[in-house]
């Protein structure tokens, strides 16, 4: 079980590699990075899974300046950002409740996208596209000391009014993660799609 980790990470970094020189450009893999003792492990998947219902957990009490973020492996245009804190929407205290949404190209400077967030489960930002490696939440001022927790952290997002071409399926929020250009992320369903 102690291998299990390095064994994780090391099958995400060749498929990363294969799908990269396979499509040459980088996949839309990302990774969970943070302030965390965990942030660096697999248990940041479970934000970056496209399940709700999974959650990524500190295992531990916040601190000021505690952040949760990722690493879009490459300098990229982000355009669209969205999170899901604490394990629901309802009554949750695993969440940081003043927070700041914040983009970087180094991990170093940072360029706040959204200031002074209070009690706020759900966060979304579209705007302008901006250069960015690394994106994060950072909390801010609080007496909070739960846990933090996300369900999901979505950069970029892929749509269905995004795609160049249609997809005829009963699933279509499912099937666009046939399009994603992420290897960990898959469709099961039969499905058809023409140009359009």
């Amino acid at each position: 079980m102690k291998l299990q980790p390095f064994y994780e990470n090391m099958m995400d970094d060749m498929a990363h590699e294969y799908l990269k020189r396979l499509s040459n450009q980088v996949p839309t893999d990302y990774k969970g990075i943070g302030s965390f003792r965990n942030s660096g492990t697999i248990l940041t998947k479970l934000m970056l899974d496209n399940d709700s219902v999974s959650h990524y957990t500190s295992g531990m009490l916040q601190r000021p300046g505690d952040w949760i973020g990722v690493d879009l492996r490459a300098t990229r245009d982000v355009s669209e950002i969205s999170i899901l804190q604490g394990r629901n929407s309802k009554d949750d205290v695993d969440y940081f409740d003043h927070a700041i949404l914040e983009c970087s190209v180094d991990g170093k400077t940072w360029h706040s996208l959204i200031d002074d967030m209070h009690k706020q489960y759900i966060i979304h930002w579209k705007g302008t596209p901006l250069k960015a490696r690394y994106v994060r939440i950072r909390r801010l001022d609080s007496e909070k000391k739960n846990y933090a927790a996300v369900r999901s952290f979505e950069v970029n997002p892929v749509r269905i009014e995004t795609l160049s071409f249609e997809i005829q399926t009963k699933d279509k929020d499912k099937a666009v993660l046939a399009f994603d250009n992420n290897l960990a992320q898959a469709m099961s369903t039969k499905m058809y799609y023409s140009s359009l």
